[in-house]
């Protein structure tokens, strides 16, 4: 009997031993690829594992370099160690890696880092031809960026977040590039823009956040490809310009693929919306800037209406309403718009005196939405109504025919909330369901969901 326990145990131990180091007998390039899911961090440290790990984490083609894995929470001045022991980090890994080609090279760090030590890792990602680079880095100090990242015949993905001064050469060649996020990165005139642009035949999304320095007159992006554009406050300093007339610009289109339009901005000089027979989707959040109507800008702010004329989707909040009442520009029609979404953006409230308009010039309109408020309103109050709700004389077609949803995600029952409800109630006659998000005058808001449908009764529900 003991000897048969014995046999047992033993054979169990073994089996036990066979077990533990199965990670350790896959093949080198499947370890890689296992360890290319970790922050370079955590892959380096899987050396300590096994000797056959030691070189491992050298072979897989995704570096991941993260400054806040470096944090010690118990050390309160850490900034300058951080610093030091980060940059001799990625200095050692970028120096040890042997993959001739990289599939992404992430660098997101808290702190600004010596620009030498910046550009030799830039370089080293282009020199391995990387394929996605995201560089993400609050420098104290420009960046300016290697001219090879211009020639990178590789990359399909570039996401700048820095400020990088973007010198474009003559010549760009970039025939993979697909995506293309720029913040920060500012072009020193209209020039580069069009350079760059120009250069990525390829190119299927672009976001751009504060890449236009104060020489730009003319922000011209003309790509066949593109389908997704963002543009997020253009000039990175506008709130600090004296005069707005000398530091505008104009913004060329020719984007003749383009489904997805979302713009927050300021009123341009100008627009050149070509060609946007595609347009699914437009969210746009274009705000006054200062007086600028003293000067007329109206003209501008009705040719960017027109650009829209074929949207399918479209948010306008309550910021380019205001807008759009100051330039006092005919609103055209919406032939293509199935869903319209009305939302604050910075606090303001809506201008409801559009509202008639909007639905006269949108006779195919299915869904409608009235959106949330903006979580800056300090009390969380301020009237959703604020100017009286004036009817149409006669019924918008849409309301006969189309419109089948209206959703109010903010309602609070001022008296012109009421009296547009009831309207909709009285007048959509295929009207199928609406959406009310109810919420009390105090500070802290009750948030009570009600579901109306048309097979429940829309007046009986009303009336309770």
């Amino acid at each position: 009997m003991r000897s048969t326990s014995k046999i047992r145990k033993r054979s169990k131990d073994l089996s036990v031993k066979k077990c533990e180091d199965r990670i350790s007998n896959l093949p080198c390039n499947l370890i890689s690829h296992i360890l290319s899911f970790l922050p370079t961090k955590n892959a380096v440290a899987t050396c300590v594992l096994s000797t056959k790990w030691k070189q491992s984490w050298t072979l897989y083609d995704s570096v991941d370099f993260d400054d806040t894995l470096l944090l010690n929470p118990r050390k309160s001045d850490r900034t300058l160690s951080l610093q030091t022991s980060f940059t001799s980090f990625v200095d050692r890994v970028v120096l040890q890696h042997r993959v001739s080609r990289l599939n992404k090279f992430h660098l997101k760090c808290t702190q600004s880092y010596d620009l030498s030590h910046v550009n030799a890792w830039i370089a080293a990602a282009l020199l391995s031809r990387v394929k996605e680079l995201h560089i993400s880095i609050p420098m104290e100090h420009s960046i300016v960026q290697p001219q090879d990242l211009f020639s990178c015949g590789t990359l399909v993905v570039l996401k700048l977040g820095a400020k990088f001064v973007m010198n474009v050469p003559a010549s760009v060649h970039l025939p993979n590039l697909k995506i293309l996020h720029l913040h920060s990165a500012e072009f020193s005139d209209d020039e580069s823009i069009d350079r760059l642009i120009s250069g990525c035949p390829l190119l299927d999304e672009l976001s751009m956040r504060g890449c236009v320095g104060i020489d730009v007159r003319v922000v011209k992006i003309s790509a066949p490809m593109l389908t997704s554009l963002v543009i997020y406050d253009l000039y990175s300093n506008y709130w600090e310009i004296m005069d707005f007339a000398e530091h505008s610009y104009k913004i060329v289109l020719e984007t003749p693929a383009l489904l997805f339009l979302g713009i927050m901005d300021k009123v341009a000089e100008g627009y050149s919306l070509q060609s946007l027979s595609h347009l699914a989707e437009a969210r746009i959040s274009i705000f006054q800037f200062i007086d600028l109507f003293e000067s007329d800008y109206s003209e501008a702010v009705c040719d960017f209406l027109k650009g829209l004329s074929n949207v399918q989707h479209l948010y306008l909040s309550s910021d380019f309403m205001e807008v759009l009442q100051s330039a006092n520009c005919q609103m055209p029609k919406f032939h293509c718009v199935t869903y319209l979404e009305l939302g604050p953006s910075g606090g303001d409230t809506v201008v409801w005196a559009l509202l008639t308009e909007l639905l006269e010039n949108s006779p195919r309109l299915v869904s409608l939405v009235f959106g949330e408020v903006d979580s800056s309103d300090p009390v969380g109050l301020g009237p959703m109504f604020v100017q009286c709700w004036n009817p149409p004389r006669s019924v918008p077609s849409c309301l006969l025919f189309h419109l089948k949803e209206i959703e109010f995600k903010r309602f609070v029952g001022e008296k012109d909330e009421l009296e547009l409800l009831d309207y909709f109630l009285n007048n959509a006659r295929v009207l199928e369901k609406v959406n009310v998000c109810y919420r009390n005058r105090h500070r802290n808001w009750n948030k009570t969901f009600y579901t109306m449908t048309r097979a429940e009764g829309f007046k009986k529900m009303w009336m309770m």
